[in-house]
């Protein structure tokens, strides 16, 4: 494990530094309503630490739901606007979308007309620190930086970082902060290529393609549920091993990796699980019908393939 550097924003100096505006969006699907509860009651006192401080202003929460009926009722976003505008939330919107759109495409479809300075992209499954906001909205003031995410517990991604810089190859989806500019600029979440997994990989690098740093800030931190084995080997959810398989045929072949596309294929084809050969047959339907996303990146600059992972890894999950 690394050590988390010394040197860092001064959170409770208001000096100098203008408070940012910031919304956070969460996006739903056939979520527990018991963890959308402490999901939104934890961001919510961390958004009313950072404008505390005077750190951050005019805090919004917007949430979009995926699912086939509404997780909240009326009596529930009742609720839910009462607590957050006595802790200062000026904006409290819920939008029942009424169809799976996937995680890119819901968060897009909350995008539009986003005027803050911070956007916030967050899981529902997660609980926040109560200084997450009060530690990453500083970052920012480093205006070379376009993307920070922070530290996951109990189990901590394994992607690398540089211990002085910060910087790292992509952010985590699951609790990543985007200037709102950046989300406009670059149009968004690719979720034409990207229904579930990778999509934080990819805004990550296009982010990084037009100038920005990524960063890792490991002074941030935030509760992300996992599950483990008997043997205390990461159990990845039901989802994953599916659309990550054919998400990862999809990056690769974005980021102008063909030795890395014909690797995977060919990994995929000899697998005896079956949702490895599906994403091959999708990933040549696509290509039949046209559906491939448009290539980027061919000189190399961005895309980190180490072996089927996008960045070097400090450690297992296995180990």
């Amino acid at each position: 494990m690394q050590d988390e550097p010394m040197d860092r924003p001064e959170a409770t100096s208001v000096q100098g530094r203008r408070p940012k505006s910031i919304r956070v969006q969460i996006v739903l699907y056939d979520t527990d309503p018991h963890a959308l509860h402490s999901c939104l009651e934890s961001i919510s006192v961390a958004l009313h630490n950072a404008a505390e401080k005077s750190i951050i202003c005019d805090p919004a929460i917007v949430i979009g739901d995926c699912s086939a009926d509404p997780i909240i009722d009326e009596d529930g976003l009742g609720r839910y606007r009462e607590y957050t505008s006595s802790v200062g939330i000026q904006l409290y919107e819920y939008t029942h979308f009424g169809k799976n759109l996937g995680f890119g495409g819901g968060h897009n479809k909350l995008l539009p007309g986003a005027k803050e300075d911070l956007c916030l992209i967050l899981n529902p499954d997660t609980y926040s620190s109560p200084q997450l906001i009060t530690e990453m909205a500083p970052v920012f003031d480093d205006q070379s930086i376009g993307i920070v995410d922070a530290k996951q517990l109990p189990l901590e991604h394994p992607k690398s970082y540089d211990p002085v810089t910060m910087d790292t190859s992509w952010a985590l989806g699951a609790c990543l902060m985007i200037r709102t500019s950046i989300m406009h600029e670059i149009g968004g979440f690719d979720d034409k290529s990207f229904f579930l997994y990778c999509e934080d990989v990819d805004l990550s690098w296009r982010t990084r393609l037009q100038g920005w740093r990524v960063v890792h800030w490991p002074h941030a931190k935030i509760f992300h549920d996992k599950y483990l084995d008997e043997d205390g080997v990461f159990i990845p959810a039901a989802t994953e091993p599916e659309y990550s398989a054919e998400s990862s045929l999809l990056l690769a072949y974005k980021y102008s990796r063909d030795d890395i596309v014909d690797k995977m294929i060919d990994t995929f084809l000899h697998s005896p699980a079956r949702f490895h050969r599906k994403a091959v047959d999708a990933f040549q339907q696509r290509k039949h019908d046209g559906g491939l996303p448009d290539r980027l990146d061919a000189e190399h600059k961005v895309g980190q393939f180490i072996g089927f992972d996008f960045a070097e890894h400090r450690f297992s999950y296995a180990d």
